[in-house]
């Protein structure tokens, strides 16, 4: 062999760890080098992108994982205070309470065992932690509903809101703030409130546990072949939350499109001119508009009904109009 024709890049694990000076040696100790059947498929592939994890890797994981999927009382109890911290927070409008709900949530453990078990289809990992994660919210709506009774306050906060009409944008990691939410509406046997904050609290929890089971797979904790059935049943249940989502999507772009026809106005009413301002849309089967009509003197009712009617024929939407007079001297 001629002295520098072979060129090898040692890794980390293979380097010999011995400082001593040697005459001009390197020496590398290969026991380090992976030896499992997971190795030998990929000794023949292309290097990947990323790091890729062998089996020794995945056991260490793999009990870490296990030990997130089970139901413990620190879990019970962090999941009740949390809750109730984002329940007073939402309830009094404040963004930093929620916040500290958020970081004192202890649901993405066991959502992250959930999407090994989907990656790797351990069957006995994915029970586990789906049973935890339903314990952990069912905890939460009751913890949620009682506080929500305890408190009596019945009104929409601005952080209540944010959270019943989710949308295709809506790509939030948060998941005990809308949960309170629900249960809050619970509390007060408002359907609104509990729908629209339940699908968005879902499509988090699911596109965290899809973007988890993907990340596994890129690292090479399983193989395409081996999660493409966790891969199938998430896919699936993504797909059944995209369908309302993009209804309510459909539903925002109709209620932007309704009040940019509307905001900002002028109209000749009954010989007044007339401005319409601060538009807001409810929207259902006839959507509710409402807005101020900003003029010199009050209109009649007759002139209010004209002004209904000109607004259905501008917007081509047959909507109930609630108008607040606004008089400018």
């Amino acid at each position: 062999m001629h002295p520098q024709q072979v060129l090898m890049i040692p890794g980390r694990l293979i380097r010999d760890n011995d400082m001593t000076p040697k005459a001009n040696k390197e020496v590398f100790k290969a026991q380090g080098l992976a030896r499992d059947e997971d190795a030998k498929l990929k000794a023949n592939k292309p290097l990947p992108l990323f790091d890729q994890a062998h089996e020794e890797d995945y056991r260490h994981v793999f009990i870490e994982l296990r030990q997130s999927a089970l139901t413990t009382s620190p879990y019970v109890t962090l999941m009740i205070l949390s809750t109730l911290l984002a329940t007073f927070g939402l309830m009094a409008n404040s963004t930093s309470v929620v916040i500290g709900a958020m970081i004192l949530a202890p649901l993405m453990a066991p959502i992250v065992s959930l999407a090994m078990g989907l990656a790797r289809s351990e069957s006995s990992l994915t029970l586990s932690s789906s049973k935890t994660l339903l314990i952990g919210p069912v905890l939460a709506l009751l913890s949620a509903m009682v506080a929500s009774w305890a408190v009596g306050i019945h009104h929409v906060t601005h952080e209540i809101a944010g959270r019943l009409n989710p949308t295709l944008l809506d790509l939030r990691v948060a998941l005990v703030p809308p949960l309170a939410v629900t249960g809050i509406g619970l509390g007060w046997v408002d359907w609104q409130v509990i729908y629209g904050s339940f699908l968005l609290f879902i499509n988090n929890l699911f596109e965290i546990a899809a973007a988890a089971a993907i990340t596994f797979w890129v690292m090479g904790y399983t193989s395409f072949a081996r999660a493409k059935k966790g891969f199938g049943v998430s896919a699936v249940i993504v797909g059944l939350i995209t369908i309302p989502l993009a209804f309510s999507f459909w539903q925002m772009g109709q209620q932007s499109r309704l009040i940019n026809h509307i905001q900002g106005v002028e109209l000749m009413m009954e010989s007044v001119p007339v401005r319409l301002e601060r538009v807001s849309v409810k929207w259902g089967s006839e959507p509710l508009v409402q807005l101020n009509v900003v003029s010199g003197q009050f209109l009649s009712d007759a002139g209010y009904d004209d002004l209904a009617e000109q607004l259905n024929a501008l917007t081509g939407v047959s909507a109930q109009y609630r108008f607040s007079p606004e008089l400018k001297r």
